[in-house]
């Protein structure tokens, strides 16, 4: 797959992101997040890169929920129009199908082929 191929798919996932923030699919910070997931209505979670796993694995605990860690805060932030975010929960089954399988696709391509 080229890089460009990998960067759709990439952009494909922000692009879901974005439309979750607009159809209020989504809870955006630590605190929304803890209270969602808590509450069952967490299905996906999007990390930044920046999280430390230690702050991730606290909000997972034992729950055997999905995680994509694949962007910057700063991309996540402004695909959702906020500042600062760091952990995203969607909150949306479908939504998340979409984003777990455009991500999978990513992380399956191997950086060093040049197919």
């Amino acid at each position: 797959m080229t890089r460009s191929a990998r960067n759709w798919m990439k952009d494909k996932v922000l692009s879901l992101l974005g439309f979750a923030a607009k159809s209020r699919k989504l809870l955006s910070g630590r605190r929304s997040v803890e209270r969602g997931l808590s509450e069952h209505k967490v299905v996906l979670l999007i990390a930044s890169k920046e999280i430390s796993r230690n702050a991730l694995e606290r909000l997972i605990h034992t729950r055997d929920i999905p995680v994509i860690q694949a962007y910057t805060a700063e991309q996540i932030s402004r695909v959702i129009g906020k500042t600062n975010r760091h952990i995203i929960g969607i909150t949306d089954p479908i939504m998340a199908e979409a984003m777990l399988e455009f991500s999978e696709q990513e992380v399956s391509v191997d950086e060093n082929s040049s197919i």
